[in-house]
Order: structure tokens, then C-alpha cells, then sequence
């Protein structure tokens, strides 16, 4: 299970924050849920893993006194890995397989440099070596240990991520670090590998062992970030300039629909399953019966328009709800299979709670379809939904609801599983029984 670790972030302290499958991030404004959501679409980027550099479109805060926990001089970020070998672990838990590749945990530590996040160590666990770096100005400090443990789990990153391991170990220091630099982490493990090897190879003792450890990069899916205010729909889409667009992911979908519902495309998004899955939406949350793309010329760059179908009648899509333009983004990147992982804001903006229920069922079918997704939501109707879902195909979905709460002592945040029946585990904090469960009951009383 991978986990997220936040320390002297945006009021964070120490936290260790799992990752399931399905994971809905709810709680009050101004809790730190979008600072989380902004993190892990930063640390999952390929532009973080070769920069270190906080400067995404998506991500609202970049100088380090917006980051940091006030009067800190560090923050810390990272995504770690419990691994479980098989059969070591109950059957109600969760098992990752050895051959996984996707096993290193990583933790970065920033500190400020002229009012900049810059690198100063890297903390990784991976192939059972347990390495840090430091960074210095022209020159880099590093410390390693073989870990005999055969069970990664959170008792040990715990005192792993407080550098327990590695105390009392000895340091080495390498000035050969031209073309390096502080930026690519690929780069910098393979430069330490080569410099440890060359130690082993001058030692009188050595044997022909060879230091084999290697920093594999992020998986070559994409994340999608769909934000909580989507694009305008328009009355005539008139050409495909917003494909090289990255800044509002939301403006490709209708070019996605009119490949989807083109008779004449033969990739996979044209599959009768997608399509069915979009009708299947729109009849369960009363906004549509189908969809239609009307082209003004057989042209593949012709302008067209994205008409919604209901009760026998055809309408320009800026002619209906506005909530229509706003949730069809959000389920035609669900249905693309390239990412990774789903990061959605507010999915319910706009929608009636008929609608609302029905995403909630959409996840559902597309958590069983083996898609990840992270939701930040303020719609009881989502959650409740995907819970009755839950429960009546009573089977164990890795889904969980993370709770955010602003404290006097600094944000914090609370997983609280939803088992296979859909009930919320015990495990809920005071804040959120008070006004949740309680708020049930009293409606059960009506």
C-alpha cells in the first residue's frame, strides 16, 4: 500500500497518510485538502522527479514560506511502500507481490534557498538498501545500510522515515559531480552506485561483489487532475488548438467525444463498452439519454458541435444544465485507461443529487474496472452511494474516506475504511461521529 508522509507541510506533522484504491478526502475548508491533493500530483510528475521544482500549473503555492509549517526551517515529502510478503499478513489485509517494481520509498527534504523549495537530502528505501543523500554546494554526502527486515510495514517506515537505520553509519563524500547537479534523481543514485563500486573495487578484501541498486522512475502512466470549475460549453467547437493546451484538461473533452462517438474511428476509444458506460451515466443521473457529434464537413479538424440527447430531442450541450458541461470531463478521463490515477475536485459542482448519486455509482463500477481515484468532495449523495454499491456486491473495495480537521496544534487527517458491507470502520475521530453519524441518526428520526 503506497502512503503518503507530510512534515512541517502546510501544518502537517508527521504524517503518514495511506493511499487506497478509491479515497474520498472530505472535512471543512481551509483543512489541507487540496495542499495533499497538489502534493501527490507533484511528487507522481516526471517534471518533479527530474527538478526537484515545486513550479506546476496545478499547484497554487510554490515559495517556501507558503509551504512550510510556520517557523520551520524544513519541510519533508514523500511517497513510501508497505510491502508484505505473501502469506505474511492476515486475509482481510492487504498483499503486494514481490515482483512488484513499483516498491522504493522515497522521502525529499526541502529547505529555503532566496525564497525557493531547493533539494537538501534524499531519503530511499529500495531493494532492501536504505540510503541518504545530502546535498551540499558543490558536493554531495551519502550514508548506506543492507536491511535484513523481510516485512516493509508502517511500524517500520515509522522509524525508517526517522532516520533510524542509518544511525551510526558511516558517510561518504563525492566532489564528482559535474553534469549532475542536484536535479534528475535517476542521475544521482546511478552516480553514487558507480562511486561505491569503485570503493568495493579498491578494498583489499574485495571478492568481485558488486553494490547493485538502481532508482527506478515513476510508472509511465499519467495522473489526470481535473479541478473543481471546468470549461464553458460552447455552441460550436472550431478546432483543435486546446489539444496542446495543458493548463485545462476539461477543454479536450469534446474532442475525446467526437473520437469516442465517430463511426469512422477504429482505436480503442470508440469501443461500444465506453460508449455504453457514458449512456449508462447520463440515463442513472437524468442529464442525458446519449450523446451526438454533428460535423459541419467530413473533415477531421471540421468544426462540430456536442449535442445531448434526451427524450427523443437533440440540444446544443450550451443550450442545457451547466452541471452537463461540468461532469462530462470528469467521466470521459475516468474512462481513459492511460492514468495512473484519477485527482478530482468537487465533482458534484453543478449537479442535482440524483447526479451526484450516480457519479458515486460510477466510481464504483470503475474502482471494479481497476481504476484509481482520489476525490475531493463535499456530496454525502457521492459517498453514500458508492457505500450502497459496496454493500450490495459485498465485496472488500480498498476504498476509504480520509478526513481532514484543522486543530489549534496544526491540521491533521484520519482514515476511515469502508469495509465490504459499506459500514465506516471505528476508527473516527470525534469531529467527524459529531456531525456525520450524528446528523443520520437524527435524520432516521424524521
Amino acid at each position: 500500500m503506497k502512503i503518503l508522509y507530510v512534515d512541517n507541510y502546510r501544518n502537517f506533522t508527521k504524517a503518514f497518510i495511506p493511499l487506497k484504491q478509491v479515497n474520498f478526502l472530505v472535512g471543512e475548508n481551509s483543512t489541507g485538502k487540496t495542499s495533499i491533493l497538489s502534493l501527490i500530483y507533484l511528487l507522481k510528475s516526471a517534471h518533479f522527479e527530474y527538478s526537484f521544482d515545486f513550479r506546476l500549473d496545478e499547484i497554487n503555492v510554490r515559495f517556501f514560506d507558503e509551504i512550510v509549517t510556520k517557523g520551520k526551517k524544513s519541510f519533508t515529502v514523500g511517497i513510501l511502500n508497505e510491502i508484505i510478503k505473501k502469506g505474511d499478513r492476515d486475509q482481510d489485509q492487504l498483499v503486494v507481490k514481490e515482483e512488484s517494481v513499483d516498491q522504493e520509498s522515497t522521502l525529499f527534504t526541502f529547505i529555503n534557498i532566496e525564497g525557493i523549495p531547493t533539494i537538501k537530502s534524499i531519503h530511499i528505501l529500495k531493494d532492501n538498501i536504505d540510503m541518504e543523500i545530502t546535498f551540499y554546494n558543490n558536493s554531495l554526502k551519502y550514508k548506506y545500510s543492507k536491511i535484513t527486515e523481510k516485512n516493509i510495514d508502517i511500524n517500520f517506515l515509522r522509524k525508517w522515515a526517522d532516520n533510524y537505520y542509518l544511525q551510526g553509519k558511516r558517510s561518504y563524500i563525492t566532489n564528482e559531480l559535474e553534469g549532475i547537479d542536484r536535479n534528475g534523481l535517476f542521475f544521482i543514485v546511478r552516480k553514487i552506485k558507480q562511486d561505491i563500486n569503485r570503493r568495493i573495487s579498491e578494498t583489499k578484501k574485495n571478492k568481485g561483489e558488486v553494490f547493485d541498486f538502481d532508482y527506478l522512475t515513476h510508472s509511465s502512466k499519467s495522473v489526470e487532475w481535473i479541478g473543481p470549475i471546468r470549461a464553458k460549453a460552447k455552441y460550436i467547437y472550431d478546432s483543435y488548438s486546446s489539444l496542446n493546451r495543458r493548463n485545462d484538461r476539461s477543454e479536450l473533452m469534446p474532442y475525446f467525444l467526437k473520437k469516442i462517438l465517430s463511426k469512422n474511428n477504429a482505436d480503442k476509444w470508440s469501443e461500444p463498452a465506453i460508449i455504453e458506460s457514458i449512456n449508462r451515466f447520463g440515463k442513472e443521473s437524468g442529464l442525458f439519454d446519449s450523446l451526438e457529434i454533428k460535423s459541419y464537413s467530413r473533415g477531421k479538424i471540421s468544426p462540430f458541435e456536442v449535442n445531448i440527447c434526451f427524450n427523443n430531442k437533440s440540444y446544443k450541450i450550451a443550450n442545457v444544465g451547466y452541471g452537463v458541461s461540468q461532469i462530462l470531463p470528469i467521466i470521459v478521463s475516468a474512462l481513459n485507461d492511460e492514468y495512473e490515477l484519477q485527482i478530482i475536485q468537487q465533482p458534484e459542482v453543478h449537479l442535482h443529487p440524483r447526479a451526484q448519486a450516480a457519479f458515486g455509482e460510477f466510481i464504483y463500477n470503475m474502482w471494479s474496472e481497476n481504476r484509481t481515484f482520489i476525490v475531493e468532495t463535499h456530496s454525502d449523495f457521492i459517498i453514500d452511494r458508492f457505500r450502497i454499491c459496496t454493500k450490495m456486491h459485498n465485496k472488500n473495495n480498498d476504498s476509504q474516506v480520509l478526513f481532514f480537521e484543522r486543530t489549534d496544534a496544526g491540521n491533521n487527517v484520519y482514515n476511515i475504511d469502508i469495509d465490504e458491507n459499506g459500514n465506516y470502520s471505528d476508527n473516527q475521530p470525534d469531529a467527524f461521529r459529531d456531525f456525520f453519524i450524528t446528523e443520520e441518526i437524527n435524520l432516521l428520526g424524521i
